[in-house]
């Protein structure tokens, strides 16, 4: 929540006081703070997936991706949703995801998508 009042106060000047010399430090200050609240929703999305909660992955990092535009952490939010997606067996989902990752980011190779193993949900015992 702080970060969030942080913004609009930076954003308040910004707008307010546009030939401030303080202006330009502003409009920094702003997009470190989106870059770390959106960095945020995709550190709770790599925890769900790690605990094998799948669906909540997809989740926060689809609403990460929604909220947050054009931020570093969108691809490693796609990333998260292809590999949920790949481990619920969803194929067809998976593979959209796939396309939506080659077009957004064309220099990504699609073997570096899935960086980590597969790893057992953390309640099945057997």
């Amino acid at each position: 929540k702080a970060a969030k009042e942080s913004f609009e106060s930076f954003k308040d000047l910004a707008s307010r006081f546009p030939d401030s010399i303080y202006t330009p430090d502003a409009r920094l200050r702003m997009v470190y703070i989106v870059n770390s609240l959106a960095q945020s929703e995709v550190n709770v999305a790599r925890y769900y997936f790690s605990r094998g909660a799948y669906v909540a992955t997809i989740n926060r990092a689809q609403s990460a991706i929604t909220v947050y535009r054009d931020v570093p952490a969108v691809e490693e939010a796609l990333s998260l949703i292809y590999r949920s997606y790949d481990a619920l067996g969803m194929t067809q989902m998976r593979d959209d995801t796939l396309r939506v990752i080659q077009k957004s980011y064309p220099k990504i190779a699609p073997a570096s998508i899935d960086i980590k193993p597969k790893q057992r949900a953390w309640y099945k015992f057997w």
